[in-house]
């Protein structure tokens, strides 16, 4: 990000080049945006720079209350060197900044947007309803990214938008299935999940948003500084 008073901030992905085609190139003017999986609120502030009023929604976790998302690998402190207890600590305080650096940058863009913190299998109904919900990249990190979906998109009366990872997905894009992408094997401890466009097309259109569009895009991955496939659908009423 690049922040008034403070410069540039670096992060794991560098999306400044790549904004419009992750939220699926739509006009955010006049509209009311859920972003779930805020995170920092890079995406959020874009879209209310592009003339949305953004409420941003992320997880909180209370103290010692769940496992932070992470797979719980039945061999968790053999494979990564602790507990998964003790890396959930470890996450719960890295969500702690985050949190941090979201208002940090909400003073700085002199941001309207409000955070609401919760659970994203329960879109709280004090919320209101939104024209848009938008989800990027944060499906493939929950263990139940149908779940979601459905409760989000109850609260929504205009468009679904979703960005999610399109490497590895291959031939199978236009198959309506998830992957499992944790194994036996695996070093990764929070992505459960590979969503295909078509899976995503099929449980949009059961939830009421029947009109679909797809783009596929890239973003730079900033660990590796290569560029990352990625897709957007937009599901529309």
């Amino acid at each position: 990000m690049d922040l008034p008073g403070y410069g540039f901030q670096p992060g794991d992905w560098d999306l400044r080049n790549d904004v419009d085609n992750y939220l699926g190139k739509q006009v955010f003017r006049g509209k009311s945006v859920v972003d779930v999986g805020t995170g920092s609120g890079f995406l959020c502030f874009e879209m209310e720079k592009r003339g949305a009023e953004v409420t941003a929604f992320d997880r909180f976790f209370k103290y010692g209350d769940e496992t932070m998302g992470q797979i719980p690998y039945a061999d968790f402190e053999q494979r990564f060197g602790v507990t998964l207890n003790q890396q959930a600590e470890v996450r719960r305080y890295m969500v702690t900044r985050m949190q941090n650096s979201f208002w940090l940058s909400h003073r700085a863009l002199q941001s309207k947007a409000r955070l609401y913190s919760g659970s994203a299998y329960q879109c709280p109904a004090e919320l209101g309803r939104f024209d848009y919900a938008f989800f990027g990249s944060i499906l493939l990190h929950l263990q139940n990214p149908v779940q979601a979906l459905i409760s989000f998109a109850q609260a929504t009366r205009e468009k679904v938008i979703v960005t999610d990872v399109y490497e590895n997905i291959g031939a199978a894009a236009d198959t309506p299935v998830m992957f499992l992408r944790a194994n036996a094997t695996d070093k990764n401890q929070d992505t459960w999940w590979y969503l295909t466009p078509a899976f995503l097309q099929n449980l949009l259109g059961v939830l009421g948003f029947p009109k679909f569009s797809l783009s596929v895009h890239q973003a730079k991955f900033v660990a590796s500084q290569t560029e990352v496939k990625l897709y957007t659908v937009v599901a529309e009423r």
